[in-house]
């Protein structure tokens, strides 16, 4: 039986995945043993990446640093004018907190690095197209999992989506 895990989204809410993941982690390192694909989009694309990773990324770690540091991306929350910036600035927050975030993350590691099998999806910065990322797909096997990451919780309005050099599926 082939199994898949899929993480989604939400912003600041997705945090609560990546801390629920670790402490399940904790209680029981082998859950994810048994799983052939990890799936994950936006905060998501986190939790996917480092568990497909194995030990290359301590998880604990990896979910600590997103706890922390998401408070410096969601800033002006409650503010009413929030969406009249995101229309205006063409992004309500700051990309490259996210990307800075994902280097802190995973570094240099490249999604050949990974030991389970990896899809996330991504927006592509020349259609504002979705975009799919694998390991499965040799032409994105060189690609930076923190680029990877950051294409992932790419959303128009609120986040640009990052610029990659890769080639469209």
């Amino acid at each position: 039986m082939y199994k898949i895990v899929c993480f989604g989204g939400g912003g600041i809410r997705g945090i609560f995945q990546s801390h629920f993941i670790s402490l399940l982690l904790k209680s029981n390192g082998r859950i994810f043993n048994s799983v052939n694909l990890i799936s994950g989009t936006s905060v998501g694309s986190f939790v996917a990446a480092a568990l497909s990773l194995g030990n290359k990324v301590n998880f604990d770690d990896m979910s600590k640093t997103i706890q922390e540091e998401t408070k410096y991306i969601f800033t002006d929350i409650d503010s009413p004018s929030l969406f009249l910036k995101g229309i205006f600035k063409r992004s309500i927050f700051d990309v490259q907190k996210i990307h800075d975030i994902a280097k802190k993350c995973f570094g240099g590691l490249k999604l050949s690095s990974v030991e389970k099998d990896l899809l996330i999806t991504g927006t592509a910065m020349i259609n504002m197209s979705p975009r799919i990322f694998s390991n499965m797909n040799k032409s994105d096997k060189n690609l930076f999992i923190h680029d990877i990451v950051t294409s992932s919780c790419s959303a128009p309005i609120f986040l640009l989506p990052i610029s990659l050099i890769i080639s469209i599926m």
